[in-house]
């Protein structure tokens, strides 16, 4: 996981110096009645689509514990950020670079299952504590694209964009801890960084070049589920015994796509 945001933090470092030193060469060319660049940042929400917000957790069926597609992923949220290059001899056309945050938690079949299972441990199986930590899904795409501005008026203007690029994609760990008497035994798995292919399409409007509301699909690319899963058994007494067991495993895939509606300010 450290590794994870350490990459996260490389690439938005490197976005973001991409950024500045392209707003700060517009900001050197432009003149009173245009923009040679603009920059906005967003937030929503994004709704699973297909597979990837399906699961069938009752029999065990998400991808993250077995070998299915349906994700069990439920409604989550966007941050992200935009950079456009205005294309001078096209009025309301250009270039734009995209990054985006996502993470979406797992839907509410998964959490009633995860509810049961513990209910489960602790009343049919005996034991005396039981707690399990589902994983999450981050996402974090970077794109490249055009976008198209059309203004109705001074006030209101209509825009299409689509762009294409990579998706890194984070599980985070599933933990499950269980304590009968004497013993504890401590599961997770771990699970490996994806890159994936991505991209997305949307439309929206503007108000008084400052406000935006736009309507996304996102498609980030499917790629499989691996990592490393481990259990510890500990003996809690005087002398007591230690055991530890792991292993690499591979499962099947997971194809984040989503519906995503978002408001933007646009500086």
């Amino acid at each position: 996981m450290k590794k994870f945001f350490k990459t996260i933090a490389c690439l938005t470092v490197m976005a973001a110096t991409v950024m500045s030193a392209a707003m700060a060469q517009g900001e050197q060319n432009a003149n009173a009645s245009s923009k040679k660049t603009e920059f906005s940042i967003h937030l929503g929400g994004a709704v699973p689509m297909s597979d990837f917000g399906d699961s069938r957790a009752n029999r065990g069926l998400v991808a993250w514990s077995d070998k299915t597609e349906k994700a069990g992923a439920g409604t989550g949220f966007d941050a992200g950020m935009k950079l456009k290059f205005n294309i001078p001899s096209i009025n309301g056309l250009g270039v734009i670079l995209t990054a985006d945050f996502f993470y979406n938690g797992p839907n509410n079949d998964v959490k009633d299952w995860i509810n049961d299972l513990i209910d489960t441990y602790i009343y049919d199986d005996g034991f005396d504590d039981a707690e399990i930590t589902a994983p999450k899904y981050i996402n974090v795409p970077i794109m490249l694209g055009v976008n198209y501005d059309y203004a109705i008026n001074e006030k209101i203007s209509v825009w299409g964009e689509a762009g294409i690029g990579a998706n890194i994609r984070k599980i985070t760990m599933l933990e499950q801890y269980l304590a009968a008497g004497e013993t504890e035994v401590i599961s997770k798995q771990k699970y490996d960084i994806a890159t994936t292919f991505a991209f997305q399409i949307g439309a929206g409007v503007k108000l008084m070049d400052k406000v935006s509301l736009g309507l996304h699909y996102y498609a980030l690319g499917s790629g499989k589920v691996k990592g490393m899963a481990s259990e510890e058994y500990i003996e809690n007494y005087a002398g007591g015994e230690y055991e530890y067991y792991d292993g690499d495993f591979t499962l099947r895939y997971v194809n984040p796509t989503m519906f995503v509606i978002r408001l933007g300010y646009h500086f």
